[in-house]
């Protein structure tokens, strides 16, 4: 499960017909309408174009919203922050945080890919698993930008007004205060994960690309059950904090598209469930 946390957040489609459900999704009220997307981070070559429906979002959008701000995290200062917050204590390595027989698994991983352990083990849990993580979805030819930077590309080529929900700090300090505390449990579910982690990265695709909440529903079940501190952190609490922004950009004068990780759509604490508990109307977008 941590596997798929992090695709879903670092932070992860098959073009559809015109006539397929897509993942975008028309929220209006009172004549004001709002452009839902939900993206995947990473994508194959394969994958493009995207669904019409994302384009036509954007077209008819004045104001393109984000999680953070995409451009700023293409810079090299983002990147030496982020490396710089994921460097564990001094006094701590991973082969202090885990026990023998993780850390004995881990450096089998990481040897797979031929990656020494030693090059690691001054580093956060969730900078490990994501560099695995990026190296597996690659060999599996996942390895385009997602649909996020898609729509922020697109969005400043056009010169649409940016707008974004969450900022990059905060974002950083989510990634590297995952796991912190409980390192052995987080990098040995990992672990136990891996071998069925790319089905799951592929129902999620398909799930994307037909604009299939059941799907993503299971795998948010399952999310919750197996690691609720995280799906609290990652998913609920995140959803509930942009809510009143997605809510301010509705009762606004300018039409925005806003796009965000598939997974803040669905279930119970999902944007489309608390948008149709106020009351809103939601359609999936042609």
């Amino acid at each position: 499960m941590k596997r798929l946390i992090a695709f879903l957040l670092t932070g992860l489609l098959i073009a559809a017909s015109l006539g397929a459900q897509t993942s975008v999704w028309e929220i209006s009220r009172d004549g004001k309408i709002l452009y839902l997307g939900g993206s995947l981070h990473i994508l194959r070559e394969e994958d493009y174009p995207l669904p019409a429906a994302f384009d036509r979002a954007l077209e008819r959008a004045d104001i393109a919203v984000f999680e953070a701000d995409i451009g700023e995290m293409e810079t090299p200062e983002f990147a030496e922050k982020m490396m710089y917050e994921m460097i564990l204590p001094e006094e701590d390595t991973l082969y202090d945080l885990l026990s023998p027989e993780t850390f004995e698994q881990l450096a089998l991983l990481c040897e797979s890919f031929e990656i020494p352990i030693d090059q690691l083990i001054y580093f956060k849990p969730p900078l490990v698993t994501n560099i695995l993580t990026l190296f597996q979805m690659e060999s599996a030819g996942l390895d385009a930008p997602g649909v996020d930077l898609y729509v922020f590309a697109a969005a400043e080529m056009e010169e649409k007004q940016l707008g974004y929900l969450e900022s990059t700090d905060f974002q950083i300090d989510l990634l590297a205060n995952e796991g912190m505390g409980f390192e052995d449990e987080y990098i040995s579910s990992f672990i136990a994960e891996w071998d069925t982690a790319l089905d799951d990265t592929f129902s999620l695709l398909s799930a994307w690309e037909t604009g299939d909440g059941k799907a993503v529903d299971s795998m948010l079940r399952k999310m919750y059950q197996q690691s609720p501190q995280s799906y609290e952190t990652m998913i609920a609490e995140r959803n509930r904090n942009w809510l009143p922004l997605i809510e301010e950009y509705l009762n606004g004068e300018e039409t925005a598209f806003v796009v965000v990780g598939l997974a803040h759509m669905y279930g119970p604490d999902g944007l489309l469930a608390e948008l149709n508990s106020l009351g809103y109307h939601i359609r999936q977008a042609r």
